[in-house]
Order: C-alpha cells, then sequence, then structure tokens
C-alpha cells in the first residue's frame, strides 16, 4: 500500500472515529434515561430483558456493531441519518398540519371564554413534570412546539384568555375544549388548545 493510500485511508478512520464520538455525545445527552420504574414494566412485560444473553445483545453486541458501522462506513451511515432526520421531519410537519386544520375548524367565541391570564402564569401553571420523564418538562409537554407556535402569533398589545368550549369530534361526538386565546382589538386572532375531553352523556 503506497503511503498516500496510508494517509488517506488514516483520514478516512479519523473522520468516521470523530463522526462516531458526535453521535456518542449527542446521544447521551438528548436520551432520557428511563426510570427504576420503567425498567422495573418493560421487565415484567418481556421476562426476556432479564437474562444476560439479551443485556449482552442489547446493551453490548448491538451498539459495537452499530458503532462498527459508523466508523468504517461513515458516508453511508451521515446518508442514512440525513434521510432519517428529514422523514421526521416531514411527519412532524404533517401533524402540525393536521392539528393547526382541526383547531382552526374549531374556532373560539368570545363567549367561551373564562379569565384573562398572563403568559408568564400559563406556563409556570402549565409546565409539565413527569417523574417518569416521559414527557418533556416544558409548558404543555408534548404540546410545546404548538404552544411556541400560538406564541409567536402573539403582538405586545394581545390580552390572552384561557377558554372552555364544547366541540363535536371527528366522530360526531360532543368534547370538551379546553385551552388560551389571545385577543387583539376586541377579537379573537388566534388560540390554542391545550386539553380535550369527551363529554360525559
Amino acid at each position: 500500500m503506497s503511503a498516500d493510500w496510508k494517509f488517506a485511508l488514516s483520514v478516512y478512520l479519523v473522520v468516521g472515529g470523530l463522526i462516531l464520538l458526535v453521535i456518542w455525545v449527542h446521544h447521551r445527552l438528548s436520551t432520557t434515561r428511563k426510570s427504576s420504574w420503567v425498567k422495573a414494566a418493560l421487565a415484567a412485560s418481556d421476562p426476556q430483558r432479564r437474562t444476560l444473553r439479551y443485556r449482552f445483545l442489547a446493551d453490548v453486541a448491538a451498539p459495537a456493531l452499530a458503532s462498527l458501522f459508523i466508523w468504517a462506513l461513515w458516508p453511508i451511515a451521515l446518508v442514512m441519518v440525513a434521510k432519517w432526520r428529514r422523514e421526521a421531519q416531514r411527519e412532524e410537519r404533517h401533524l402540525q398540519e393536521e392539528r393547526e386544520a382541526r383547531e382552526n375548524q374549531a374556532a373560539v367565541e368570545m363567549s367561551e371564554l373564562l379569565e384573562r391570564i398572563s403568559i408568564e402564569t400559563i406556563e409556570a401553571q402549565e409546565t409539565v413534570h413527569d417523574p417518569l420523564n416521559a414527557a418533556p418538562a416544558v409548558p404543555f409537554g408534548h404540546l410545546g412546539a404548538s404552544w411556541i407556535a400560538f406564541r409567536s402569533k402573539l403582538m405586545p398589545e394581545d390580552d390572552i384568555w384561557s377558554f372552555e368550549a364544547m366541540r363535536s369530534d371527528d366522530w360526531g361526538f360532543e368534547e370538551q375544549t379546553r385551552g388560551y386565546a389571545a385577543v387583539r382589538n376586541g377579537q379573537i386572532v388566534a388560540h390554542f388548545i391545550s386539553r380535550r375531553k369527551k363529554a360525559r352523556t
């Protein structure tokens, strides 16, 4: 093997190692550790999780093979990661568009407003504190992105009100919706639905 090829291979492997390190650090920082209660529940639902063979495959073999793949074939790994991210973003946009479409169909009336409330109070009251870490510790948890989108539409002169309304769902059943609406110059210009609950029959 010529010196040029050795140098190129060395650079290739070093780049692969750096990419692997970045992915590992990102995974460690972004992954929420499962609580002991969640681990116990998973073990109870699938007894194989307790076996040494399962733990070896899940905790050692699989990560080692994935790391080796990324290190040796990092260009392919980067393409795959980019593809997965695009698909995830496309799915998230699609879900967001569906949520916004449903919310726009259920416009809020002035008569359904309950009380005026500040953004700071709302976020203090609605921040999720999940002991199982299943939901992010941000205002409205998994609905945090929708809340941020609602806030982006606000103007300094807007008044924020809580509201409660009755609406029909996609199947024609009555449901109670709660959330917050922005009032500007006496008109509701935007709203955010935080809860939906089937009405009692």
